[in-house]
């Protein structure tokens, strides 16, 4: 054999005193294999994570436009015994503004007052509520009392 290789030939013939081994092609791993199984351990890591949790450490989001600029996030996660973690989070208004705030779970008030925007224009209110039986919904109303502006929403788990 000479060196060169015919039209239908996928390999060269190696330099003297050199193996040349070819691999089929069906046993060639390639990056986007390796990429596959990796992200399919991961998932079955984390669903099989969250049924182990069970109940506890649900979490249900929804986020959604005030009237004006700002958006706001509801966050509701299930703790540990009977409690929700109940988290809100309005942003995109300016620093320093009040906040007029009112929360209900299942429409029975549970969080009444206000907040002033920080540096970063945004603010947090963090409460924990009693697991009631069924489904739970909170629902939520903010003011902004310089600018007008209102923020409303819900999110049940």
């Amino acid at each position: 054999m000479s060196g060169v290789a015919g039209p239908k030939s996928r390999c060269r013939e190696p330099s003297p005193g050199r193996t040349l081994m070819v691999m089929p092609r069906s046993t060639v791993i390639r990056p986007w294999t390796r990429f596959a199984g990796a992200l399919l351990l991961v998932i079955a890591l984390c669903t099989t994570s969250a049924l182990a949790l069970g109940e506890e450490g649900l979490v249900t989001r929804a986020r959604g436009r005030c009237s004006g600029p700002s958006r706001w996030a509801l966050t509701i996660r299930r703790m540990a015994g009977d409690a929700l973690g109940v988290r809100l989070v309005v942003t995109g208004g300016r620093a320093g503004q009040k906040w007029n705030v009112f929360m209900d779970h299942n429409r029975e008030g549970f969080f009444a007052g206000s907040r002033t925007s920080g540096p970063d224009g945004f603010f947090v209110v963090r409460r924990r509520v009693a697991n009631l039986a069924g489904d739970d919904i909170i629902s939520f109303g903010a003011n902004n009392v310089p600018s007008h502006e209102t923020c409303e929403g819900r999110a049940s788990l």
